[in-house]
């Protein structure tokens, strides 16, 4: 069966086919990102060393999902949501957090 796009008093509706073959309206929903973070990296000097927090990290929020960062000590957890609350600069990557974007 075929799915096929129709607008239904101003609503983006999709039609869906089950495994039983019946038609079944869903809405289609355009959620926006809370928090878009693509590639991010950053680096600190100490004992005349480089330490890299976050190697490359990606990640994607939607509006109203919950989630949990975990990992063992010195994984760039806390790094990672100073550099998304904007309280730190990353040294590559972009990140998007409620449409300010860096």
């Amino acid at each position: 069966m075929l799915l096929s796009m129709v607008w239904f008093k101003s609503r983006k509706l999709k039609w869906k086919a089950n495994s039983a073959d019946l038609i079944i309206f869903e809405e289609v929903k355009k959620v926006a990102d809370a928090l878009l973070a693509n590639s991010i990296v950053k680096t600190f000097k100490k004992n005349k060393k480089e330490v890299k927090a976050l190697k490359g990290v990606s990640l994607r929020i939607k509006e109203g999902e919950i989630y949990g960062l975990l990992g063992p000590n010195g994984s760039g957890k806390f790094t990672f949501i100073r550099i998304a609350s904007t309280l730190l600069i990353p040294d590559r990557g972009a990140y998007r957090f409620l449409d300010m974007t860096q």
